[in-house]
């Protein structure tokens, strides 16, 4: 168990475990066993690194965030949600790992 920061927010603490955590499971599932998945079809090994992608953005919007509460733990959700529409993980990232 880890201790959270003062300044932090438990939620995105939370997410940010459970995120790594899923991505963890997801690499060590598909790392032995992709010949297997060519067998069962090429949707399922889509979906794996469908999923391993969207966790990564997930985890650097994460990030940004608690960065930025870090920073200024008084900043309005409106004014945060406008900073993160024009950083990279929400312009490219997020369309990127959603098309792919």
């Amino acid at each position: 168990m880890e201790c959270v920061r003062q300044n932090s927010d438990c939620g995105l603490e939370v997410a940010s475990k459970i995120s790594a955590l899923a991505m963890a499971v997801i690499g060590t599932a598909t790392f032995g066993v992709i010949g297997e998945m060519v067998k069962l079809g090429k949707k399922l090994t889509w979906a794996a690194k469908c999923t391993n992608q969207l966790l990564l953005v997930m985890r650097g919007i994460i990030r940004y965030v608690r960065n930025v509460k870090t920073e200024d733990p008084q900043t309005s959700q409106q004014k945060l949600l406008l900073m993160l529409y024009q950083t990279n993980n929400v312009v490219t990232d997020l369309p990127m790992a959603i098309y792919a």
